[in-house]
């Protein structure tokens, strides 16, 4: 190009200098400018300019002298007037060239980059087209979200049909991998043909697109190509005021993470069939003395009944009555049996409605003669009005009986009167228990005593009360401590009242 230019420049010189003409021959060096401006580079062109601009002034001088005339002047200027309007929108044109060329090459890497990570990401990536569900979504004409869920509420068979219209086009090699689907695989076809048929979430993200939300974030199990399912975390990325619907889903695999939920479950569920089994040893006394009161009393109450009908003249209704006492006190023992029982199985536990009142007065029950062994006086303060709560009688009793234990044994060096007070009010939303003990208090950090196999004791295993807030946190509920130096040891814990 410069070669060009400068021979043209040239060859208009000597036609301009050394030829009779008396046209403004000058204004074909455009032409050089022009030439010089498709290089890109303004260098370039400014020198062209400038030197087209020259030459011209010299070819006018050389031809002309010092007196010219006011023709030869005009075309001077003419011509001078070309160049320069010429170099000018030259000079634009060349920098919206460079413009172009930077953002297409900035385009050029960004695209290299996004395909770059959405094909060596460890995360599975959708790229998804929704537009066919917006399409289906104008038509029905809601005019707000709230209309869309009442429809849906009403009409439950819209999302299943819904799910059949957004379309996956494009998957990253792991998002393949996750699916079980060959990496070469042209079309994955719609979003109903991943979602497992458990799915609840495409609900949610239906509401979320038609309100135009940036996002939607969930969990589901999608199906893989063999049939089976796999459970991921997902995050769909909804287009931001584009007219074109497409949509980015982003897949994490959480089998594994499930799988070591699941272990340790079922680890917690040893732990606490353990810790409830080596508490039963602890109240063999105490649970022999509650099976003992109504064996005794039925003893007692069979013999009253024999002597009632052994009499000349047998007193049926006396008999009568002590016969009902003793069936009374079985089915008594046999609730005490039962409750064992289950205090030491290993079945799932089944949260149920209960009545707090009634497990508070049981697990009170089951440690009185301990207590009782360690001088401790133990005081009940249950309101009358508590709320029903949701939750496994056996395990709030393994709670209540683990911590009036501990307060009992934390006042085995206390002289004078040993007194525990269990506690049980009302609150807004469900009901608080607090076990408080006259001991010395606890020091340090109270967030401590719940670590597993932190203890105080020297022949503590430290897993209690560790079990004792995994117990009340899958109730729903909270356990903590308190302490004032010299003025004892309160737990407390809440639970939230049934629905």
């Amino acid at each position: 190009m410069r070669a060009m230019a400068l021979v043209l420049g040239s060859a208009i010189f000597v036609v301009d200098t050394f030829t009779p003409l008396e046209g403004a021959v000058a204004v074909l060096y455009v032409l050089v400018v022009l030439i010089a401006a498709r290089s890109g580079l303004t260098d370039d062109l400014f020198i062209a300019s400038a030197c087209v601009v020259m030459l011209t002034v010299v070819a006018y001088l050389w031809s002309h002298g010092p007196a010219p005339t006011s023709s030869s002047l005009m075309r001077a200027g003419v011509s001078l007037a070309a160049i320069g309007i010429a170099s000018v929108l030259a000079y634009r044109n060349v920098m919206a060239t460079q413009s172009l060329l930077k953002a297409n090459d900035a385009l050029r890497k960004s695209e290299q980059r996004y395909r770059r990570m959405f094909a060596t990401s460890r995360i599975g990536v959708l790229e998804e087209d929704w537009s066919p569900l917006r399409r289906m979504l104008d038509g029905f004409d809601f005019r707000t979200t709230a209309e869309l869920a009442r429809h849906i509420g009403e009409h439950p068979e819209m999302i299943a049909e819904a799910k059949r219209f957004p379309q996956i086009v494009a998957a990253n090699p792991e998002a393949h991998q996750m699916l079980g689907k060959a990496p070469d695989t042209s079309s994955l076809g719609s979003i109903d043909r991943l979602l497992a048929p458990t799915d609840r979430t495409f609900e949610g993200a239906l509401l979320a697109f038609a309100s135009g939300a940036p996002s939607f974030e969930g969990e589901t199990e999608i199906l893989r190509s063999d049939g089976s399912t796999i459970p991921v975390l997902f995050s769909l990325t909804f287009p931001n005021g584009s007219d074109e619907d497409a949509v980015l889903a982003f897949m994490i695999d959480i089998s594994e993470r499930k799988h070591a939920q699941e272990a340790m479950l079922a680890a917690q569920a040893e732990l606490a069939h353990a810790a409830r089994v080596a508490t039963l040893g602890e109240l063999t006394a105490s649970i022999t003395h509650e099976v003992n009161q109504p064996l005794t009393a039925i003893v007692t109450s069979g013999n009253a009944a024999l002597r009632w009908l052994n009499r000349d003249e047998p007193d049926l209704p006396e008999a009568i009555a002590s016969v009902t006492h003793a069936v009374s006190e079985g089915k008594r023992a046999s609730a005490i049996v039962h409750r064992i029982r289950t205090f030491l199985t290993k079945t799932p536990i089944e949260h149920a409605p209960l009545d707090l009142r009634e497990v508070l007065n049981d697990a009170a029950r089951l440690v009185e003669r301990d207590l009782s062994q360690h001088n401790v006086v133990l005081r009940l303060a249950i309101a009358r009005d508590l709320p029903a709560v949701s939750g496994d009688a056996v395990e709030l009793q393994q709670v209540v009986v683990n911590l009036l234990l501990n307060a009992a044994q934390a006042m085995s060096e206390t002289r004078g009167r040993r007194v525990t007070t269990l506690t049980a009010s009302r609150l807004a939303d469900g009901v608080q228990v607090v076990i408080a003990d006259s001991g010395p208090g606890i020091s340090g950090d109270l967030e401590d005593l719940f670590r597993p196999f932190f203890t105080t004791k020297a022949n503590g295993m430290g897993m209690g009360l560790a079990i004792c807030r995994s117990i009340v946190t899958s109730h729903g509920g909270r356990l903590w401590a308190s302490s004032e130096k010299g003025e004892g040891a309160k737990f407390h814990f809440v639970l939230p009242k049934a629905n």
